[in-house]
């Protein structure tokens, strides 16, 4: 699958498929480390997201298209399903971009103004002189993030690979 798929844990179709997802995305572990993360014991899934092959995703925060209310609050999680490589299009973050500006939407019904948006980001990086850190997690890893951190995927290099993944 080229394009990511979004909310596969609700698929009426592939009702197996998604009974799987949404096993893998409230897993008792990842309960307990959200519980850790964010100081408190229930949470709310707001979406998720499958991968297979990766077409690359630009540097963004994710605060921008979707967080909580009061902002900030939300945690992002990716879950490999398989070992990573390099090559396949690997996630990556931008260390400490959380604690530094965060790009806001002009409008929660607007996003015609995306390419403020990136141009933002893009001077962001270059003023914070942030590094990008990849992540070729292993299967069964599962990287957790800040809203506000600026993360994305790289293209995929080798069309060999694939980068069996989940986000939620």
């Amino acid at each position: 699958i080229e394009n990511s798929m979004l909310n596969p844990a609700s698929l009426k179709l592939w009702k197996q498929f998604s009974r799987s997802v949404e096993e893998c995305l409230v897993d008792e572990g990842i309960t307990m480390v959200l519980s850790m993360l964010s100081g408190v014991s229930n949470h709310i899934m707001m979406q998720n997201m499958f991968f297979d092959k990766s077409t690359g995703t630009i540097e963004h925060q994710d605060h921008y298209y979707l967080d909580s209310d009061p902002p900030g609050k939300m945690v992002a999680a990716w879950y490999a399903l398989e070992d990573i490589h390099e090559d396949a299009g690997c996630f990556f973050v931008l260390p400490g971009s959380h604690k530094g500006k965060v790009v806001e939407r002009q409008s929660a019904a607007n996003f015609s103004d995306h390419d403020t948006f990136v141009k933002e980001i893009n001077s962001l990086i270059d003023e914070g002189k942030y590094e990008y850190r990849s992540f070729p997690l292993k299967q069964g890893d599962v990287l957790f993030w800040h809203p506000y951190t600026i993360h994305g995927a790289y293209n995929n290099r080798d069309p060999h690979f694939s980068r069996k993944s989940l986000t939620a």
